[in-house]
């Protein structure tokens, strides 16, 4: 699960993420606290007890009890006996099922961001067309939507492509280049940058 990697690893604040998504969770302001609260308690250890968690929000035990059975029965929450202590069994809790919808709902709005508009599509074509100095085939339509549609690229890359490689681009050549710039380090110096992309202009014909 990358996005409580990511958390754990301190790179990202699960409180932040779920104040901003807090509508799309359908959650309300009470079960948010909560959530705050059990998140704060994750940091020490995973015990669930009513005790730690009253300490941590200004709620009655009785809507309390309520508020933590309506995060389970959204499956945010997840209560388990820990049986592998010799002594009292005791109750533990994860947040996995909170950490799989907010990562479920990032990448829906991810996947949102990159698919193209009509306008954008549009912008492509007549591009592509301006360059080759003709008009696309239906076959080529078909194929410039399909990677479009499957890759995980944005509109700004596939036109930066068309620039690069002018009268020799076709979709084949351009899903070269995107492939070659996934595979490309972040962290390298542009002169090789340069060099790869220019290896790769050679090599295409």
């Amino acid at each position: 699960m990358k996005l409580k990697k990511l958390v754990e690893r301190q790179l990202v604040q699960l409180e932040s993420l779920i104040f901003q998504h807090h509508k799309a969770l359908q959650i309300t302001s009470d079960e948010m606290m909560v959530l705050f609260a059990l998140i704060d308690i994750s940091k020490k250890r995973n015990t669930f007890t009513m005790q730690a968690i009253s300490k941590r929000v200004s709620i009655v035990h009785q809507d309390l009890g309520m508020i933590i059975d309506g995060l389970i029965d959204k499956s945010y929450v997840f209560t388990y006996l820990d049986e592998t202590t010799q002594t009292k069994a005791k109750e533990l809790f994860h947040l996995d099922g909170l950490y799989s919808k907010l990562e479920e709902m990032m990448d829906a709005q991810e996947e949102q961001k990159l698919k193209p508009s009509d306008d954008q599509l549009k912008t492509i074509i007549q591009l592509l067309e301006s360059y080759l100095k003709r008009l696309l085939t239906s076959k080529e339509l078909q194929e410039l939507r399909h990677f479009m549609d499957t890759q995980r690229v944005s509109t700004d890359v596939i036109i930066d492509s068309i620039h690069q490689l002018k009268e020799r681009a076709s979709i084949k050549n351009i899903e070269k280049m995107v492939i070659l710039s996934k595979n490309i380090p972040k962290v390298v110096v542009d002169e090789k940058v340069d060099k790869a992309l220019d290896h790769l202009y050679k090599t295409i014909k």
